[in-house]
């Protein structure tokens, strides 16, 4: 009876401290989108911090990785535009280290490699040198995410952009792109809101 006991209080402890993990995911998804909407870059690291103390509770949770990852992307795309170079070489290879882990933990999932993927995509923008090294890297990236998942929104969304910037001569294609978004602004409408921590951002940016 003693150890029916302690087993139940050992699993309620687990399933109280999972949920305030998932509660702190959600609220750093939270933030992250409401800085990225209003361009806002401390609350964005505020979104990130509630990632950075989610996984410090639990160092192998793949959503406390991604969501670090994706606060970083959204805070390297705007010291992009910015020209911040100081966080842009803060920031990177934290976020393609994150993505990595995460890809590792879950191989099948296509959501950190189509993130990894784009994470390559600046890392050649900065550095056009490395572009027969990366280029390569991030192309297989989203090829096989899409093959994972073929209507995942995102991993269109990513793709497109690739076309969009890419050099006719290394495969870009804007009108390749504008299939890939038309493609993703479906595929986001089609597909419901859910409750889990599966990723959902990027509609916006499709519609852009």
């Amino acid at each position: 009876m003693k150890q029916m006991v302690a087993f139940l209080f050992a699993f309620l402890s687990f399933a109280v401290a999972q949920s305030a993990i998932d509660d702190l995911i959600r609220e750093g998804i939270a933030q992250t989108d409401d800085g990225w909407a209003a361009f806002n870059k401390q609350t964005m690291m505020n979104g990130r911090s509630k990632f950075e103390r989610a996984l410090n509770a639990e160092p192998e949770n793949k959503y406390a990785l991604y969501y670090l990852a994706y606060s970083e992307y959204r805070l390297l795309t705007q010291a992009f535009s910015t020209k911040n170079d100081e966080t842009f070489d803060q920031l990177i290879d934290g976020a393609v280290e994150h993505c990595k882990k995460a890809i590792e933990l879950e191989t099948d999932w296509s959501e950190p490699k189509a993130l990894l993927s784009t994470l390559y995509s600046y890392k050649i923008a900065k550095n056009w040198m490395s572009a027969m090294t990366l280029g390569p890297k991030s192309d297989g990236l989203t090829e096989e995410a899409l093959e994972k998942n073929p209507n995942n929104p995102r991993v269109l969304l990513i793709r497109g952009i690739s076309f969009f910037n890419k050099p006719s001569m290394f495969g870009g294609s804007v009108d390749k792109a504008q299939a890939d978004f038309e493609n993703s602004v479906t595929q986001f409408e089609v597909q419901k809101n859910s409750e889990s921590l599966e990723p959902t951002w990027g509609h916006t940016d499709a519609l852009a």
